[in-house]
Protein backbone atom coordinates (compact mmCIF):
# COMPACT_ATOMS: atom_id res chain seq x y z
CA UNK A 1 0.00 0.00 0.00
CA UNK A 2 2.92 2.14 -0.05
CA UNK A 3 3.58 3.25 3.57
CA UNK A 4 6.00 2.02 6.29
CA UNK A 5 5.05 0.75 9.21
CA UNK A 6 7.67 2.33 11.10
CA UNK A 7 7.20 5.49 9.89
CA UNK A 8 5.38 7.02 13.16
CA UNK A 9 4.87 10.18 12.04
CA UNK A 10 2.93 8.79 8.65
CA UNK A 11 1.26 5.76 10.85
CA UNK A 12 -0.52 8.62 13.40
CA UNK A 13 -1.25 10.86 10.09
CA UNK A 14 -3.89 8.10 9.09
CA UNK A 15 -4.78 7.42 11.97
CA UNK A 16 -6.33 10.86 12.08
CA UNK A 17 -7.69 10.82 8.41
CA UNK A 18 -9.63 7.51 9.79
CA UNK A 19 -11.09 9.05 12.60
CA UNK A 20 -12.26 11.28 10.23
CA UNK A 21 -13.56 8.84 7.36
CA UNK A 22 -15.37 6.87 9.89
CA UNK A 23 -17.19 9.73 11.63
CA UNK A 24 -18.38 11.26 8.14
CA UNK A 25 -19.44 7.13 7.49
CA UNK A 26 -21.48 7.03 10.61
CA UNK A 27 -22.99 10.24 10.45
CA UNK A 28 -23.65 9.26 6.77
CA UNK A 29 -24.78 5.93 8.20
CA UNK A 30 -27.76 7.89 10.64
CA UNK A 31 -29.08 9.90 7.77
CA UNK A 32 -29.91 7.00 5.60
CA UNK A 33 -31.54 4.90 8.75
CA UNK A 34 -33.84 8.28 9.64
CA UNK A 35 -34.35 8.57 6.02
CA UNK A 36 -35.48 4.38 5.29
CA UNK A 37 -37.61 5.27 8.71
CA UNK A 38 -39.67 8.49 7.02
CA UNK A 39 -40.18 6.24 4.19
CA UNK A 40 -41.26 3.53 6.38
CA UNK A 41 -43.53 5.74 8.57
CA UNK A 42 -45.02 7.29 5.14
CA UNK A 43 -46.28 3.37 3.50
CA UNK A 44 -47.54 3.13 7.39
CA UNK A 45 -45.55 -0.05 7.67
CA UNK A 46 -46.62 -1.80 10.29
CA UNK A 47 -44.87 -5.28 9.63
CA UNK A 48 -41.27 -6.25 9.84
CA UNK A 49 -41.61 -9.00 6.53
CA UNK A 50 -43.03 -5.04 4.73
CA UNK A 51 -40.20 -3.37 6.41
CA UNK A 52 -37.52 -5.68 5.58
CA UNK A 53 -38.78 -5.39 1.64
CA UNK A 54 -38.86 -2.13 1.33
CA UNK A 55 -35.37 -1.97 2.82
CA UNK A 56 -34.37 -4.10 0.31
CA UNK A 57 -35.66 -2.68 -2.40
CA UNK A 58 -34.50 0.97 -1.61
CA UNK A 59 -31.13 -0.67 -1.14
CA UNK A 60 -31.67 -2.27 -5.15
CA UNK A 61 -32.92 0.69 -6.75
CA UNK A 62 -30.41 3.30 -5.14
CA UNK A 63 -27.50 1.84 -3.34
CA UNK A 64 -26.67 -1.28 -5.30
CA UNK A 65 -27.29 0.28 -9.27
CA UNK A 66 -24.75 3.28 -7.90
CA UNK A 67 -21.85 0.72 -6.86
CA UNK A 68 -22.63 -1.46 -10.33
CA UNK A 69 -21.93 1.54 -11.77
CA UNK A 70 -19.01 2.80 -10.09
CA UNK A 71 -17.39 -0.79 -10.05
CA UNK A 72 -17.79 -0.88 -14.33
CA UNK A 73 -15.96 2.08 -14.59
Amino acid sequence: MGYDPNDKAQMEEMKKSAVLAYTGSFLASIVSAFTLALFLHGLRAERVDFGLMVGFHVWLGFVATVQLTASCS
